[in-house]
């Protein structure tokens, strides 16, 4: 018996793109972009889940330099890098 209310999103995977169908007034994402391998097309993705004049949180560990690497994805990220990969309507607050 499957609950309908849940669905599974994949971020890793190239199907991802094309299940943004739906938008909320609030997104959460904690503790998930750290483990995505394409830090900005997940951005992308989980932002288009946000009407406009909605709320996306992004919640993740936070790198006090950047690394020089976007690829480095482990050990968290500096705000910085996460922000310019966010949409230009997105106000950021830390």
């Amino acid at each position: 018996n499957e609950d309908h209310r849940f669905k599974e999103l994949d971020l890793n995977s190239d199907a991802a793109c094309g299940l943004v169908n739906e938008k909320y007034d609030l997104v959460l994402c904690s503790q998930v972009i750290e483990h995505l391998y394409d830090l900005p097309r997940s951005i992308e993705i989980i932002a288009n889940f946000v009407k406009p004049g909605g709320y996306l949180w992004l919640g993740f560990p936070c790198s006090n330099f950047p690394h020089g690497s976007p690829e480095y994805y482990s050990a968290g990220y500096p705000v910085q890098t996460v922000a310019k990969h966010l949409p230009l309507e997105f106000e950021i607050l830390i």
